[in-house]
């Protein structure tokens, strides 16, 4: 219980949906089947009720910030992860001055993005100064 509400994410996560995040490993999933597990789900479980806003893409403050250095990164997304990076290097100017995050929606599981930018992380680096790809 502390691993979840102890961490402000994961207990946002906990308080929209209702669901304790959990690894692919400990729920004994393959990396395929929790991707098509969560990619099929039709809503969110909703602990209370969602709004309008919780659902927007546009809001720093509907993601869960992940590192993108392999420990928090889905072992089903690390290979996209692998080609997002690629792909940031080749189009972002000065990339080597920039930070990279993995966001993932707090609603809608299957909604990850890759935001390079500009610190500190906030809404403006993630509406002006950053670039981001889903």
């Amino acid at each position: 219980a502390y691993e979840v509400l102890g961490n402000a994410q994961r207990r946002k996560r906990y308080d929209l949906t209702g669901e304790v995040p959990q690894s692919d490993a400990a729920l004994g999933r393959r990396a395929d089947e929790t991707f098509l597990a969560e990619y099929v789900r039709a809503a969110p479980k909703a602990a209370r009720g969602v709004t309008q806003a919780d659902m927007s893409l546009h809001n720093l403050a509907n993601y869960e910030v992940l590192e993108v250095d392999g420990r928090d990164v889905p072992d089903y997304m690390r290979g996209i992860v692998m080609q997002g990076l690629s792909y940031l290097v080749a189009v972002v100017d000065g990339m080597e001055d920039r930070e990279v995050v993995l966001l993932r929606h707090f609603v809608m599981d299957q909604m990850y993005a890759l935001l390079a930018y500009a610190a500190p992380l906030d809404e403006g680096a993630f509406a002006e100064r950053g670039y981001i790809i889903t």
